[in-house]
């Protein structure tokens, strides 16, 4: 039997009264408190946040950017940036590597009425100046330089118009550059313009660099070429240069154009007489060429070195010399040019574990157990002797060539036997014309390698070559005093401010030693420490 359900009562007939409070009736308090809860909502969403949060947003943009931004002692970022600054004075601060710090205590402002929905918004403005020109500029070079060593650019590494940034940074902190720095700025940059991008940042930035007008106008142009003429004058291979950034292929964008730049210019007329007449000097010039005189030159502790006395009626054709009877390629490093060497005396033989022992032993700081140390001053990586066993070199390495040794120490040990020597000579590394130099005359195209087991040989087990050098050519790759520039030579400029630094010889690594001739040109980062990079010093009258 289902149960029945009960009827639902019935309320329409139900009524509720509100009691009257402290005398009040409903129709006097309802509306009071509705009233009261009304300006409460108010109160909180117009005031309050103003109350609790009152300041502004402050837009800080600086000239340079990426400048540092601190708000009384805390980094708040890097500008430009928008930051809520509370209301009420604060110490700001803006900081720039080569720039003055901008340092100012200052009032901010806030807002107290609907800061939740139209907070109050601003922008301030920071010009920076210029604290250290030289410094800025020299960083600009090494900047450049760095980005010049990568031969294209991708999403990893995108071109970067580091010159024509630098130029209008300067402009905007209203300083000025002499003629001398311009002209060096030029001698520091070129040799690493080997792409259309680079030469495009280079063009825009000096355009800007002269500009009395917009850049790229007749004025500026006018200005800006007249530099690269005085540069045309004193380097004769300015048209390889030139050709070397152009684009090998049309450009897509210009279906009009069948032939790329660097073809149109190659081919043509005045760029032909240019490479006739420099073949037909350079192969005379070979040709004409006389081999030092060489002696034995006094010795420093156990390196003995070898006296170079070229002849002064003759000079050297550095570089690739093959280029005179080959077609030219785009990019060529090692373009040969002609030079004129000094009297120099470079070590017989690569400094060895043995030799290099006994400078940390007198200088301690370059011991091994000192790495740490050596890390925080960035001379070295952490490979740095790495080969070294508690501290000294394994038995049976003790007469192979030193590596895992980076260009710093290097340097450290070339002054530390400049203070060794009985006579007052300059002790360094080689540059680049005495070692292309030695190894011309000394080996030409014969290498020293170790073909089985692939391995360091021992400096002593070297056979000498025509001066008398061992290992120029192979067992290991070797520091040279000279910063490393792609296309220094095509523009004649003999010494170059870069972020790397060249080394020549190759390897025991390079097997085929058809890679390695005379000419090859490398470069590392100072603080290398390679198990393949090796050195020797040289010695000059001061």
């Amino acid at each position: 039997m289902k149960n029945a359900k009960e009827p639902l009562p019935d309320f329409k007939d139900v009524k509720v009264s509100l009691k009257n409070i402290f005398g009040f009736t409903p129709q006097v308090y309802v509306p009071v408190i509705w009233g009261i809860l009304i300006v409460l909502l108010l109160f909180f969403l117009l005031f309050f946040p103003g109350i609790i949060k009152n300041g502004s947003y402050i837009l800080f943009k600086s000239y340079p950017e990426k400048s540092l931004l601190y708000l009384d002692e805390k980094l708040m970022g890097t500008t430009p940036c928008e930051i809520f600054v509370p209301s009420g004075k604060h110490k700001l601060e803006v900081i720039k590597p080569f720039y003055t710090t901008y340092r100012v205590e200052e009032a901010f402002k806030g807002s107290l009425f609907a800061s939740l929905f139209f907070p109050l918004k601003s922008e301030k403005q920071i010009f920076m100046k210029i604290a250290n020109s030289a410094d800025l500029i020299n960083n600009t070079k090494i900047d450049f330089s760095r980005w010049g060593m990568l031969k294209e650019f991708t999403k990893t590494y995108p071109f970067a118009p580091i010159f024509s940034d630098f130029v209008k940074l300067y402009q905007n902190s209203q300083n000025s550059l002499e003629a001398d720095q311009i002209n060096d700025l030029i001698n520091s940059i070129l040799p690493f313009v080997d792409s259309p991008s680079e030469a495009y940042d280079v063009l825009n930035g000096f355009s800007r660099l002269y500009a009395e007008e917009n850049p790229l106008g007749p004025v500026s142009m006018i200005k800006f070429l007249k530099s690269i003429i005085s540069i045309k004058q004193k380097a004769p291979l300015f048209a390889y240069w030139l050709v070397s950034f152009l684009p090998i292929q049309p450009d897509s964008q210009y279906a009009y154009m069948k032939e790329s730049l660097f073809t149109k210019l190659v081919s043509s007329p005045w760029f032909q007489q240019i490479d006739k007449q420099i073949k037909e000097n350079g192969t005379q010039l070979i040709k004409n060429m006389k081999a030092p005189r060489t002696s034995k030159a006094k010795s420093i502790g156990n390196i003995d070195f070898i006296m170079i006395n070229p002849d002064p009626n003759s000079g050297y054709m550095m570089g690739n010399h093959d280029r005179f009877s080959k077609s030219l390629s785009q990019w060529e490093n090692a373009f040969p040019h002609w030079v004129k060497p000094s009297s120099f005396a470079m070590a017989g033989h690569e400094v060895t574990n043995r030799e290099y022992y006994q400078f940390t032993m007198e200088t301690p700081i370059w011991h091994p157990n000192e790495l740490d140390y050596l890390l925080t001053k960035n001379w070295v990586t952490k490979s740095y002797l790495s080969h070294w066993l508690g501290g000294k070199p394994k038995d049976e390495d003790w007469d192979k060539a030193v590596t895992n040794v980076s260009w710093e120490a290097a340097k450290a040990f070339c002054d530390w036997l400049e203070d060794k020597a009985d006579f007052k000579f300059e002790v360094r590394l080689p540059t680049e014309i005495e070692w292309e130099y030695s190894a011309y005359w000394d080996t030409g195209d014969k290498a020293v390698f170790e073909r089985t087991p692939v391995s360091l040989k021992a400096s002593w087990d070297l056979e000498p070559g025509n001066l008398g050098f061992k290992g120029l050519l192979g067992n290991t790759w070797e520091w040279l005093e000279d910063d490393y520039a792609p296309l220094g030579f095509q523009l004649n400029i003999s010494s170059v401010f870069g972020s790397e630094k060249v080394v020549r010889g190759g390897s025991y690594m390079n097997i085929d030693h058809e890679e390695i001739k005379f000419f090859t040109r490398g470069s590392q980062i100072p603080t290398w420490s390679s198990e393949f990079l090796g050195f020797r010093p040289v010695y000059q009258v001061k």
